[in-house]
């Protein structure tokens, strides 16, 4: 009974929540973003449909999540490469269809104690495919990395875009060159992208040595790790008029320091420690 209740709970508070970013574009504020990592994915398996649920129920902004590709070519939301760290079976994501792998448990290795228990096990979790996420969530704003370093992948994601008319809610990142070069081919310009990792590592390049004027984004947005993530760096690329995320800020020193560097929005496993600061700090 009590689950019950609070999935109708959650149903509320998504229809409400979603409706709240209708008619918004990626970069909307409120600003900085509350983009939760995989999900609630410290609380929850990472990338499913409870996860998800859970984060906006949690003041996410913007679900981000990894896509791998199938066997039979479906964008599956999916960070590894295989099904090891999350339904227990080493298996590649590349050689499974999505029939093998709907029939996997994407809740089995779940714990948060440590191994002693694992309370997702055999409770009807499934793995989603992007298809599946934006219809779950009709209105909420997606960042989607790409994960195989090819250009199938980009291929697969803009005609999914155009399918499933995602152009105005989504951000879609690779830290690999290959996928991403071939996705802004496609696109020119008309779906917003995060620079891969040697875009990154060239502006900051280039901000450092004195070169910054040459410096001339392909991007909107930056996803920048908090290890090398400084106020100056980031204003630099918000001076480029560049967008910036760091992650990953699963502690309140970590999300408080993202924020005091200016970041436009912080990446992480707790949405709610996120939500809190931001109303502690009257940016809610």
């Amino acid at each position: 009974m009590i689950k019950v209740i609070k999935a109708s709970l959650v149903s509320v508070v998504l229809f409400f929540a979603q409706g709240a970013w209708a008619e918004t574009t990626s970069f909307d504020c409120p600003c900085p973003h509350n983009l939760a990592h995989r999900g609630a994915s410290g609380l929850f398996p990472q990338a499913t449909a409870v996860a998800f649920d859970e984060a906006i129920v949690r003041g996410a902004d913007v679900l981000e999540m990894d896509v791998q590709v199938t066997a039979d070519g479906q964008l599956l939301v999916h960070h590894d490469d295989n099904f090891k760290a999350t339904a227990g079976v080493n298996q590649k994501v590349a050689d499974m269809t999505l029939t093998d792998i709907r029939a996997l448990d994407a809740g089995h290795e779940f714990s948060t104690d440590g191994g002693k228990t694992y309370p997702w096990r055999g409770q009807g979790l499934q793995f989603l495919t992007l298809e599946d996420v934006a219809l779950r969530y009709p209105e909420f704003r997606l960042n989607v990395e790409m994960k195989p370093n090819n250009t199938q992948v980009a291929e697969l994601m803009v005609a999914e875009i155009e399918r499933l008319e995602l152009t105005d809610r989504i951000v879609v990142a690779s830290f690999n060159k290959k996928p991403m070069k071939r996705f802004r081919e496609i696109v020119q310009g008309s779906v917003p992208t995060s620079a891969f990792s040697t875009e990154i590592s060239d502006a900051a390049a280039g901000w450092f040595f004195g070169f910054g004027r040459f410096v001339k984004p392909k991007y909107e947005a930056a996803q920048v790790p908090l290890a090398i993530a400084s106020k100056p760096f980031v204003s630099f690329l918000q001076s480029k008029n560049v967008k910036v995320h760091i992650w990953t800020t699963n502690s309140r020193k970590d999300i408080e320091r993202a924020l005091d560097m200016g970041a436009d929005g912080v990446i992480g496993d707790y949405p709610a420690l996120t939500t809190q600061i931001l109303y502690e700090r009257g940016l809610r």
